[in-house]
């Protein structure tokens, strides 16, 4: 794998971590996190990348597809929790995906630290 798609796999990871997960049954299911991705509400990440990513649909390489293991995000009762493990104040939220090629990677969005700030 050269330098140049390293770094495009990364740029796509780094959108998958905006992905709001806390409306999603199963925060796990390739194709809930695909129709989050682009939903109306969000529209974070656009449909052919997010399926892309996350290998659904007929035009996937099982070599570039990301399984979702951990979201950090408001997941609700999946977790066995009503507030899940996100802090709305600041923004953060991540990802912590697996893919056969390149292990485990930590997907991170960028905070907004003046949001709810005093």
């Amino acid at each position: 794998m050269n330098i140049l798609e390293t770094y495009y796999t990364y740029a796509k990871l780094s959108q998958a971590a905006y992905i709001d997960l806390s409306s999603v049954a199963d925060p796990l299911s390739s194709a809930e996190i695909v129709k989050a991705a682009y939903s109306k509400e969000q529209q974070r990440v656009p449909e052919f990348l997010a399926k892309n990513i996350f290998g659904v649909g007929d035009n996937t390489n099982p070599n570039d597809t990301w399984t979702m293991l951990s979201p950090y995000y408001k997941t609700g009762s999946w977790l066995g929790s009503s507030t899940g493990h996100s802090d709305p104040t600041s923004g953060f939220a991540g990802m912590l995906l697996s893919n056969p090629v390149y292990g485990k990677v930590l997907s991170i969005a960028g905070t907004e630290p003046t949001n709810g700030a005093s």
